[in-house]
């Protein structure tokens, strides 16, 4: 038996599917396929291109009370009125948030790095010429710790 829904698209979603389809609420015939709520939901996503606007998927609600994927599509009956919206924003929606924001802060620190002066690269002359100073250094001071310690002398 087909089973034929009069789908109601609720706040974005009724927007988005307005702009593009240019109503907000059709009839729309159950596909016989669907065995779950979730692969009628499944089959409005692609129908209407929703995929972006609602990335977590569908909420059907059925006389205001909200309809789980997993219940069988023998819940919905002929002549129904299905309210179609996207699920509400939950805790890891903020937990997203928070990951942008993180993101975020990342970004910033990493334009001050680039703001920051950059340290002139040494030429292979320059590094060898350090070099050579800080092993005279090493010998000068290693020279008077011996004249210290035996003749008492003080530079």
């Amino acid at each position: 038996m087909e089973v034929r829904v009069r789908l109601v698209f609720a706040e974005d979603v009724g927007r988005h599917v307005q702009r593009r389809r240019g109503f907000s609420s059709c009839w729309y015939l159950v596909p016989k396929d669907a065995k779950l709520v979730g692969d009628l939901a499944h089959a409005l996503l692609q129908e209407f291109g929703l995929r972006r606007r609602c990335p977590k998927g569908l909420e059907l609600r059925l006389e205001e009370l909200p309809v789980l994927a997993t219940q069988s599509i023998r819940i919905v009956r002929d002549n129904d009125t299905i309210v179609v919206q996207c699920p509400p924003a939950d805790e890891s929606d903020r937990e997203t948030s928070s990951s942008e924001s993180d993101r975020e802060t990342r970004h910033k620190r990493k334009l001050r790095r680039k703001e920051q002066p950059k340290k002139k690269a040494k030429t292979v002359k320059e590094v060898k010429k350090t070099q050579k100073d800080n092993r005279n250094n090493v010998v000068k001071n290693a020279a008077k710790t011996i004249a210290e310690g035996k003749f008492g002398l003080q530079f």
